[in-house]
Parts: C-alpha cells; structure tokens; sequence
C-alpha cells in the first residue's frame, strides 16, 4: 500500500511550518532539533515492515530537502519518497496532485482542511486527520 504522511505536526510534535509561518532563512537550522513524534514513527515502521511504500508530502520549502532528509535520518523516520510542495496558496490542491501522482492510498494530515478536501475528492482515499497536541 502506498501511504502519505504530512511532516510537521504529524511526524513533528508541533506545526513547525505553515502558510501563515513566515521564518527566517537561518530558522531552518534548529529544526533538526525537532523531536520526532514516537507513536508515528512506530507507526511508520510498522507500515514499512509489512512492505507498504510511505511517501511524505510537506509544504516545506523545497531548498529544505536535505535537512529534512536529514532530520529524517537522525531520528530514524523510515519513508520511501519526500515530496516538498512549498509554501504557497491551495496547500490542499497541491497536496492533492502529488497523491494523485503517486496513487497515495491513504493520507496522514494534521490539516483538517486538507484531509476534508482529499476526502471530497476521492472517498475511496482512506484519509487520518491526527489532532494537533497542545505545547
């Protein structure tokens, strides 16, 4: 099964980036510090054990893509493809594309925009709208 997570606020404990976030360059540099949310990664490795592809989509900036591939490293997140759509407008559109692109047969997302615009989209998406923890 091929599976789509979103990375802050799902694999991040907190919303580290989002639309409304607007954070200087040098800013990315501590993200690395960034505990990994331990349920989802047990999760993950679960879905990775059992041959499932998972693929994680994220509205960082692509310029990012080696630190996060790095924070993925360190923390031992195991996925398959990362996909950086970038900051912007219709984040859930955006979204959309690449689990269209990439036959995504469930979503991860702690966006509930997002999982209700997939959900609109294709029914047949199984999707998981994961609460934002309080911090």
């Amino acid at each position: 099964m091929k599976r789509g997570v979103d990375l802050d606020g799902v694999l991040t404990p907190i919303r580290v980036y989002n639309v409304e976030t607007k954070l200087p360059w040098w800013c990315a540099l501590w993200l690395i510090f960034l505990p990994a949310d331990r349920k989802i990664v047990k999760t993950l490795k679960v879905w990775q054990k059992v041959g499932d592809e998972i693929i994680i989509i994220s509205a960082r900036p692509k310029q990012m893509e080696s630190l996060t591939r790095l924070w993925l490293k360190i923390m031992k997140i195991p996925f398959t493809d990362i996909v950086l759509i970038g900051p912007g407008e219709e984040t859930p559109k955006r979204k959309w594309k690449v689990i269209r692109e990439k036959r995504i047969e469930m979503f991860m997302d702690d966006d509930q925009r997002t999982i209700e615009f997939i959900r609109r989209q294709s029914p047949v998406i199984k999707t998981i709208l994961v609460e934002k923890q309080q911090r």
